[in-house]
Formats: structure tokens, sequence, C-alpha cells
């Protein structure tokens, strides 16, 4: 790609020093992790630091020292909206081509990535059974309130742990599916529970009044509470 070539030639690399490998590609001391395909997840957080749109006209006007550029990428490109191709990204609603290709190279020149290692598929599976597993064996167990705080903490943990994964290794998560689990699971199970509870008060009822009918002699209708209990 553009960005790839953009990114070697300033890191001095030569083409025959790719090295592709089924989990990414390999630029000498540079690891690029890709997923099928060899597509790159870009990390758009250095769009607001490390990349600097400036106007053409203010270049040729003089109103840019033309030194800032020296010793950096520099990508020339219509980026205006109406005039040049318009894409959407987890940062913004409108971002041009030029600026996308931008960020590719800021993430390989400076090793920065977002990944799903293989490994990630096999922890998100697993999550989701020892989400299922504690909802089927242990909330119908404890109190409502007790499993209620046992869950937010296993949520919080396991929330803070992709967190802390994709803020400082880049390694992407998808922390959606156990989450949505957990609280339809939960809020299935305490329905379930009320019901039961229900169910038991009426058959308590039926069978206090089912007694003092009997105490009293009047056995058909006795009969008849006893029957709904």
């Amino acid at each position: 790609s553009f960005a790839l070539q953009v990114a070697r030639k300033y890191a001095g690399i030569r083409l025959g020093d790719i090295k592709i490998e089924p989990t990414g590609l390999i630029l000498r001391h540079l690891q690029i992790p890709t997923e099928s395909r060899h597509r790159m997840l870009i990390d758009y957080s250095g769009q607001n630091s490390n990349i600097k749109q400036v106007s053409f006209a203010d270049v040729i006007s003089g109103k840019i020292n033309t030194d800032e550029f020296r010793k950096k990428v520099v990508l020339l490109g219509v980026t205006a909206e109406g005039l040049s191709q318009q894409f959407k990204t987890p940062v913004r609603a409108n971002v041009p081509a030029l600026i996308i290709t931008a960020n590719a190279v800021e993430n390989i020149i400076n090793g920065k990535f977002i990944s799903r290692p293989i490994w990630v598929f096999f922890l998100e599976i697993l999550a989701v059974l020892y989400f299922s597993i504690f909802l089927l064996f242990v909330i119908p167990k404890v109190s409502p309130r007790i499993a209620m705080l046992i869950l937010g903490i296993f949520l919080l943990t396991w929330i803070g742990a992709s967190i802390i994964l994709f803020v400082f290794n880049g390694i992407w998560l998808k922390i959606l599916t156990p989450v949505f689990l957990s609280i339809i699971g939960f809020a299935l199970t305490s329905r379930h529970r009320t019901n039961i509870e229900k169910q038991d008060e009426k058959v308590e009822l039926n069978k206090s009044l089912g007694l003092a009918l009997q105490g009293q002699g009047m056995l058909d209708m006795a009969f008849d509470k006893f029957l709904k209990c």
C-alpha cells in the first residue's frame, strides 16, 4: 500500500527486506500486526499530536516556515469537503482519505498498533463461558444483593482489564458480549426468582386458608384450597 511504502522509505528499509508472516508484516525492526488479507487496524490517537495539517497556500505564500518539514513525512493532497472522498472513522464522521493514510503511516513509523492476536478470540469465548456458568450456578443460590455485588465486581474486572490492554498494549478485546449476556441473564434470573417467591406466597396462603376451613368443618372448600397448593 501507499502508506506502507511511505513508511518504508522514511525508515530507509529496502523493499526486499519486507517479510510476510501469517500474523503480520516485518520491516526489519518494525513488526506490523495484521488481520486477514494483511489488513491493518488503524490507531487514530496520534491524529491531534503527531499529525499536523497545513494549507498548501500558506506554504507558497511564506506563512509557513519550510524548515518545519525537514526530516518529516509530508503528504500532499486535497482534504476539503466536497472535493475529496470522506470516510467515517471512530474519531470523526468525515475524514479525508489523505488523513487516514497519514494515520496509517504514523502508526507504522512509531510502532503503535491496534491488534487482535489469536489468543484474544479464545479469551472472549472463555469469558462468555465463565459468565454463563456464573449465571446458571451461582446467581440462583445467593441473595439478589450479593449476586449483584459479585456480578458488578466481575464486570468491572473484565472491562478494566480490557481497557488496560487496549490503552497500554493496543490489544482490542470485544467486551460487550459478556456484558450484555450478564445483564440480560441477571435480569431473567431475578425475574424467575421473583415469580417463584410469588408462587410460594400463594401456596402458603392457600395452605393457611385450607387449614382454617378444615378446622371449621368445611371440608370441600378446604380440599379446593389444598388442590391449589
